[in-house]
């Protein structure tokens, strides 16, 4: 499940990085696209407990 959930990360931020480097608009964002985008924030929101306890071991 969380090993799903890292790939789907991995390939949203992909999909993120091509949008900025095109330098889209928000407005002309498809309707795919900002589907993308909500999915990355909240993928984020919910890995952010598990990136600080990393951090805490890493340092």
């Amino acid at each position: 499940m969380f090993k799903k959930l890292c790939i789907l990360l991995i390939f949203s931020k992909l999909k993120v990085i091509k949008l900025f480097n095109r330098q889209i608009s928000y407005a002309q964002l498809s309707v795919h696209d900002i589907h993308y985008f909500i999915i990355i924030i909240v993928y984020l929101v919910m890995s952010l407990p598990y990136i600080n306890k990393r951090q805490i071991i890493i340092y």
